[in-house]
């Protein structure tokens, strides 16, 4: 049987013992604990650890403050002192997080419990005053083997099967397993993240530009959207795909959107006299940052800062961030709206394609996706759904963008339906956006 909690308390105040929200004890104290079963050689059954990780737990603290968040811990902390029962060991990790051991279940055992505490939380909404809160947890558990000693790799072993859980394909439980390729993916993921972060405090992004022209009269630039770029240990430029995907799996988009925010302001204010005039630049904003409810006063800040006019910025979000969460997305656009920023819906027919978000938000430019601009020279489908979007576009006073233009004939075609702007490789490539300053 696993120490009890009042013997691992005795000495020590509960503050130190124990989390304040739930009761259950803290890292420290559990810690202790795993380490004192990892050494007991009397125990004779599978010892299990496992760590359960609360999904948008942020976004419950924001939506509905943070007495629901505390609400939510110690709900899921009734459940799992429940389910695992009375030899289990259960503590709070970190904000979202809770760890847990048990001696006496199996592997299946444990993941059939893991399933149950899940169910319950999909079958009933926890009742938060007059709302309802839908609670999704996920799951990484650990066999610990007989001559398993690192604290340390066990810890990363449990996170490597979260992290699975959590972005590859959905499943609730996910158990280590050192030959699953999906965990030795996660992982290469994790040390992108560790790339992203690092780059981001040490200011190694660069900031690239893609022009934005006119269909009517293709030499004239419009905008710009701003994209970013890296550098690998020979100097090489290379496209941050695999960051960026790294950045969205462990929630760092939002502070690479605020980097790119910053550098871009500051570009723009150091070098004001030296840009043609009328030049706006086009960012992109994720799905967390939409749900940064500070992420306005940043932009609003930096504005003042930097004396830069809003009119020279329009951000992109995507039909798939729009739709996911149609209030907050709306909230976020009318306050920076009404500062004077513009707004563009980005990769558009990727998602639901409804002509319901081109009416409800308020976006200045409709970008059409390029799968659907790419081949519509060629495709009568494809031609027909851009012929709607930008008849409806237009109807709604929406500026339109043909994004992917690859070929003369795609951008006769394109303007003969009325797009009123083309984006890809037949105007330009991206470039430094220092090339800007060459280039005038």
């Amino acid at each position: 049987m696993l120490k009890s909690i009042r013997n691992l308390a005795k000495g020590s105040s509960p503050e130190d013992t124990f989390d304040t929200v739930t009761g259950l004890l803290d890292r420290s104290a559990f810690i202790s604990n795993l380490k004192e079963i990892i050494a007991d050689r009397e125990i004779q059954r599978e010892r299990i650890f496992g760590i359960a990780n609360i999904e948008q737990f942020k976004l419950i603290n924001h939506s509905y403050g943070n007495d629901a968040g505390d609400f939510v811990l110690q709900e899921l902390a009734k459940r799992m002192s429940i389910e695992l029962g009375e030899d289990a060991c259960i503590a709070r990790m970190g904000n979202d997080e809770f760890g847990f051991i048990t001696t006496d279940k199996t592997a299946d055992q444990v993941k059939k419990i893991c399933e149950n505490i899940n169910m319950s939380f999909s079958d009933t909404a926890l009742p938060w005053r007059d709302k309802k809160i839908r609670l999704h947890v996920k799951f990484g558990i650990v066999l610990i083997d007989e001559s398993e000693h690192d604290i340390n790799q066990i810890l990363k072993s449990a996170n490597e099967a979260i992290y699975s859980a959590k972005y590859d394909g959905g499943d609730t439980i996910c158990e280590y397993d050192q030959d699953d390729t999906a965990i030795l993916r996660r992982s290469g993921n994790l040390q992108h993240a560790i790339t992203v972060d690092r780059w981001i405090a040490r200011n190694l992004f660069l900031l690239y530009l893609q022009p934005i022209v006119s269909l009517a009269n293709p030499k004239k630039l419009s905008h710009f959207e701003v994209l970013i770029r890296g550098k690998d240990n020979d100097g090489k430029i290379i496209t941050p795909g695999k960051l960026i995907s790294a950045a969205e799996d462990f929630n760092l988009t939002t502070k690479l959107d605020k980097w790119v925010i910053r550098n871009l302001f500051e570009w723009i204010d150091q070098h004001s006299s030296d840009m043609p005039n009328g030049v706006r630049f086009a960012v992109n904003i994720s799905a967390l940052s939409i749900n940064d409810h500070e992420l306005c006063d940043y932009i609003i800040d930096l504005v003042e800062e930097k004396n830069i006019n809003p009119r020279q910025i329009s951000f992109e979000i995507t039909e798939r961030v729009a739709i996911s969460n149609m209030k907050r997305c709306y909230d976020f656009m009318s306050r920076l709206r009404k500062r004077g920023f513009l707004f563009a819906l980005d990769d558009f027919g990727t998602g639901y394609c409804s002509f319901k978000y081109i009416k409800t938000l308020p976006f200045d430019i409709i970008k059409i996706d390029g799968s659907f601009i790419q081949n519509i020279d060629s495709d009568a489908s494809n031609y027909a759904i851009v012929k709607a979007v930008t008849d409806i576009s237009k109807a709604f006073n929406r500026k339109t963008i043909a994004e992917c233009i690859e070929n003369e004939k795609v951008a006769e075609i394109a303007h003969e339906l009325g797009i009123d702007y083309g984006q890809g490789y037949l105007y330009s490539k991206p470039i430094p956006i220092d090339a800007l300053i060459v280039k005038t």
